[in-house]
């Protein structure tokens, strides 16, 4: 698929939805009742409902940080939720996550 981020920026959006995984993924597994689960249900619940722009940023040192990502971010929401999606996979590209 193709997309404007550039190398670089995909290595912070990268980290970014790592970063959110990390942060919600414990009580996606609770609320399952699971130890682990697909990548479809991943890239759901960490695009989802804005949970990528609530946790984004959690541990950015300095505001151009946290600028820079929130940038990033926003143009990754202005792809389709398919594209998004594809883009995403570049950083789950395991079938299950725990």
């Amino acid at each position: 698929m193709k997309h404007d981020f550039t190398e670089k920026e995909l290595e912070k959006l990268y980290g970014a939805l790592w970063q959110t995984w990390c942060y919600i993924g414990g009580d996606v597994l609770a609320c399952q009742g699971k130890n682990e689960v697909d990548r479809d249900t991943v890239l759901e619940v960490v695009l989802d409902a804005g949970r990528l722009e609530q946790f984004a940023c959690k541990n950015e040192r300095n505001d151009a940080e946290k600028l820079e990502i929130t940038d990033i971010v926003k143009r990754l929401r202005k792809y389709s939720w398919e594209e998004q999606q594809e883009i995403a996979k570049g950083r789950f590209t395991c079938e299950m996550y725990c």
